[in-house]
């Protein structure tokens, strides 16, 4: 992938700026470049966390406090005068010297794990403090008035050090929060303890004294849309195809471009004729396994209830889960089928697979922590799954999180070891969009399918006002909604529209709700209905609105 398609695809700088940064340290080392962790880094801790801060407090700012600094009351922490009752900004005054010396030591990855720990905590005491509640009710509670000024003032300051730490880094950027914050030009020097008393109060000093004017708040930083990184592999599909196999990575791509990239992979595979390695090795054709997929093969049915818990659990992933799934999944590594929560019957013993894949029978566990008080039944199950010629490979969860790439090598070397034993046979691609695929996973549908009237008429679709909005830790796409439904009453619902609206500007809208969806459980809650939005193949996402006099609870048909 080439500078100039990165800069014609209209991809921030920024963005690869930060990225960058996150990879490096002082050794001289290769880092890779992953789309998906690309993806994930830049939407999650430069939108989702950094910039999320100003664009959560900026409205209240304007609204109640005529868009200038409340004062902020004082404490100390040790020795040093800090914002009292602030843990956000006092997590970042600590931070200060940590942070100063791993950009001295050129420990860029370090220094924006720092920095986004202190993002962390900031967006954290927003969460405690409630603004959103308060606001409600400053017109005519005092009280809460004082509270909702004083974490709008402890949060923009503490946005404030964060544009000092990250302009090292982000120069653009900082110089856009510059002009909000109406600072002038910031240099760490601004950062230096003690941040006194007079720095906080109306005495015309230089970090955010009371009263103090902001400039009026835009839109710093846009999410990287999928639709732009569909486009840049597209520009780029001559250079892939064209590249040696020790380029051909096959790290997960962001979603909405995860085919089209596996395509691009496996073409090119082809081309070379080795299939991708997760550290570029190339391995001989011949050394692929003879597969055995498709084959009429009459099997035991499965009991009902095993294949009822199966489907559960597959709507209730962890985090390592989640992320192993989207290594594996659409043949993404080496091309090997893998099913997730995949039930197994064995000598009138049932099982659930992690991860399973049939051709090369390789069941992949994911264990956490109360697996180390299980051992004696693990070991039991693994030998009954090893007298089936079924071989486990066990991960912790942390290793998934923490260790990725070593997982990846290590799941590719057992597959090449296992594929070895196998005659060869040629790679075998996926179904293209006019072949006919078996029912059972991956089967498409989509406007072509039609439905009848009776269909559409089971779908219960309510007007539904937002009665709250409110981000969700440690989500980066969803916003969490307790929706009005009229008569059908109160229902809570996770969108996955955090890219396009500020929960704020949401509160007492009215939009189109799946009332009838069945309720579905998320690590985060339940979520009971959807709300619908649109989208085309340019960048955004527009939720539904209903034309004005529409109610609550009223049906849409």
């Amino acid at each position: 992938i080439t500078a100039e398609s990165y800069i014609k695809q209209g991809l921030n700088p920024e963005w690869l700026r930060y990225y960058y940064a996150a990879k490096l340290n002082s050794t001289m080392e290769d880092i890779d470049m992953n789309l998906d962790d690309f993806v994930a880094r830049v939407n999650s801790d430069l939108v989702g966390k950094y910039v999320n801060i100003a664009s959560r407090i900026a409205p209240f700012l304007a609204k109640h406090f005529d868009n200038k600094m409340p004062g902020i009351r004082m404490g100390n922490l040790g020795d040093v005068p800090v914002p009292a009752d602030a843990a956000g900004l006092a997590v970042a005054a600590e931070q200060i010297s940590n942070i100063r010396q791993h950009f001295e030591e050129r420990e860029f990855g370090k220094a924006t794990r720092a920095i986004m720990e202190v993002a962390d905590a900031i967006n954290k005491e927003i969460d405690g403090f409630k603004p959103w509640l308060l606001a409600k009710e400053a017109l005519n509670d005092p009280v809460a008035k004082d509270r909702l000024g004083q974490i709008c003032a402890n949060s923009i300051a503490g946005f404030k050090l964060l544009t000092i730490f990250l302009k090292p880094i982000l120069p653009k950027l900082a110089m856009a929060a510059e002009l909000y914050l109406n600072s002038g030009s910031l240099t760490w020097k601004d950062s230096a303890l003690p941040l006194d008393v007079e720095k906080f109060l109306p005495t015309g000093h230089t970090f955010i004294p009371a009263e103090h004017a902001f400039g009026e708040f835009q839109s710093l930083l846009t999410r990287v849309d999928p639709k732009q990184i569909t486009a840049l592999v597209e520009a780029n599909k001559e250079n892939l195809l064209a590249a040696t196999p020790a380029s051909l990575i096959p790290g997960p791509s962001p979603e909405g471009v995860r085919e089209q990239t596996s395509a691009s992979l496996r073409n090119a595979a082809q081309v070379h004729g080795v299939p991708p390695s997760p550290t570029g090795t190339s391995v001989p054709l011949d050394a692929r396994g003879a597969g055995g997929e498709g084959k009429n093969i009459k099997k035991t049915p499965l009991p009902d209830d095993l294949l009822m818990f199966a489907r559960q659990l597959r709507h209730e992933q962890t985090d390592a889960e989640q992320l192993i799934w989207k290594l594996l999944r659409n043949r993404r590594l080496a091309h090997c089928k893998f099913r997730r929560q995949h039930p197994v019957s064995l000598d009138g013993k049932n099982y659930i697979l992690d991860f399973y894949c049939e051709e090369f029978k390789l069941a992949i566990e994911l264990d956490g922590s109360q697996h180390q008080d299980a051992k004696t039944k693990d070991d039991a199950r693994t030998a009954a799954l090893q007298a089936s010629d079924i071989s486990t490979i066990h991960f912790w969860n942390n290793e998934i999180l923490q260790q990725t790439e070593a997982v990846l090598e290590k799941l590719w070397n057992t597959i090449m070891e296992k594929s070895s034993l196998h005659s060869p046979s040629p790679l075998s691609p996926l179904p293209s969009s006019g072949t006919e695929v078996p029912a059972g996973e991956g089967k498409s549908t989509g406007a072509d399918a039609l439905i009848s009237i009776d269909d559409f008429t089971k779908i219960d679709l309510r007007i539904a006002k937002i009665a709250n909005a409110e981000h969700v830790d440690g989500a980066d796409k969803l916003l969490k909604l307790t929706l009005d439904v009229g008569s059908l009453g109160a229902k809570q619902v996770f969108a996955g529209i955090k890219s396009a609206y500020d929960p704020a500007t949401l509160v007492g809208r009215l939009t189109v709700v799946v009332a009838n969806l069945a309720p579905r459980k998320m690590k985060f809650g339940m979520s009971e209905g959807m709300v619908l939005a649109a989208s085309g193949d340019t960048p955004g996402l527009f939720l539904l609105s209903p034309d004005s006099g529409a109610q609550p609870g009223m049906r849409v048909k």
